[in-house]
């Protein structure tokens, strides 16, 4: 064993490294398009319906996911290593770079085949077919619903980054040093993630234009918009209750608040939230809908949701509120202490109840929107006609033309 030890390794030939993954690319690709082909024939030769169907679009749809999710991901690593090389000179073009742009080229690959090429080789049937196709719906928004948690993350970082240096922290998040240097993977992923952001949009847009929108997929749309709009809701709802909790410690509190970063941390953070929080919720939330959205049970979730968690929070907040006050009242020692836990209550109390009142509000007037509208009642006219006729025939006549027009009449 010694000896073998001894022995001198295989130097490292990057050609070698590069060619050696080649047979395996180029067996598994034309198994792919033997296997394509072969389902291609199948389709012509007997169609496709029911499961037949679904296994294919699950086939597509998931493969146009996961080389769309490859594609970002490469693409953001390229990104952030390009950042990382314009402001740190001493970095190495390979770190990174490299990487980066296998992924991306690789996921751009398959999402073109599975997205682009090989939905347009289909019938104009089975084309049509898959426009309204639930699978289709839950990967728009599937992919969309990433792109927008993405982006809020890298944006959220850079404002986090630099509200602390404007205000004076030294290192915001733990992060020092270059803040340019810091800022790239969330700007990376700001950037990158946001222009998926606004592809997946347009892409919708298209979808709707093209097939319309089947009830099955108006119901995944509605999933996703309030489900982003109950987030929203939930950070621009924790960013202001922790800049009002701040806003307690500094007048009750001076000694805790300027501790550390102190109250400056706690504002960058949470002004932060609530700057992220605002615009997402307003893109999103919808406070006069029109058409069946007030009944819709996406709707009704978010509103009843929004509400249980305000009522709790106020709730809680109130109780610790009183549980203080008593404490004050019967002769705490701690008064420092006692005011800023009150004011703390207060605070969060205060969010609480805006956020319930508002959607208590909404839901009564979503209530008013789906109640049944009643039809003006016309009331009866009546009157007493005398028909005279040459004969019976013609008198009968007369009073079925009468009839036919929808007139009661009665022969007396």
């Amino acid at each position: 064993m010694n000896a073998l030890s001894n022995l001198p390794s295989p130097s490292f030939n990057p050609l070698l490294e590069v060619i050696r993954p080649l047979p395996f690319a180029a067996v598994g690709t034309g198994v792919w398009l033997a296997h394509w082909r072969i389902a291609g024939r199948d389709r012509d030769l007997v169609g496709e319906i029911g499961g037949s169907a679904t296994l294919r679009r699950w086939y597509v749809n998931g493969l146009a996911f996961f080389g769309l999710v490859t594609l970002l991901i490469g693409v953001q690593g390229l990104v952030e290593a390009l950042w990382r090389l314009a402001t740190l000179p001493g970095q190495s073009v390979a770190v990174g770079v490299g990487p980066g742009a296998a992924s991306a080229l690789v996921g751009l690959g398959v999402w073109l085949a599975h997205w682009v090429v090989l939905p347009v080789r289909l019938p104009e049937g089975s084309r049509r077919d898959d426009g309204v196709s639930v699978l289709r719906g839950v990967y728009l928004f599937l992919a969309l619903a990433l792109a927008v948690v993405a982006t809020l993350f890298g944006v959220s970082q850079v404002l986090f980054y630099a509200v602390g240096r404007l205000l004076g922290v030294d290192r915001p998040g733990g992060v020092g040093g270059d803040l340019l240097a810091a800022a790239a993977t969330p700007a990376s992923f700001a950037l990158v993630y946001g222009a998926a952001w606004a592809y997946q949009r347009q892409a919708l847009r298209r979808q709707a234009a093209a097939f319309g929108e089947a009830p099955r997929q108006a119901g995944i749309r509605r999933l996703y918009t309030y489900l982003v709009a109950l987030v929203a809701l939930a950070v621009l709802a924790t960013g202001v209750a922790g800049l009002l909790w701040t806003l307690g410690d500094v007048l009750f509190n001076p000694a805790a608040a300027t501790s550390g970063e102190g109250w400056r941390g706690q504002v960058a953070l949470y002004s932060t939230l609530a700057i992220v929080g605002l615009p997402v919720w307003l893109l999103y939330w919808q406070p006069t809908p029109g058409g069946s959205e007030p009944s819709s049970l996406a709707r009704r979730l978010y509103v009843y949701l929004s509400l249980i968690g305000a009522m709790l929070t106020l709730i809680a907040s109130a109780a610790a509120f009183l549980y203080r006050l008593i404490g004050l009242a019967l002769g705490d020692s701690s008064s420092a202490g006692v005011l800023s836990d009150l004011a703390h209550a207060l605070a969060v109390g205060i969010v609480a109840a805006v956020v319930a009142v508002y959607h208590w509000r909404v839901l009564r007037a979503d209530a008013k929107r789906t109640l049944p509208v009643s039809q003006p009642t016309v009331p009866e006219a009546q009157a007493l006609v005398e028909l005279r006729a040459v004969n019976a025939e013609a008198l009968e006549r007369a009073l079925s033309a009468l009839r036919s027009t929808g007139v009661q009449v009665i022969v007396r």
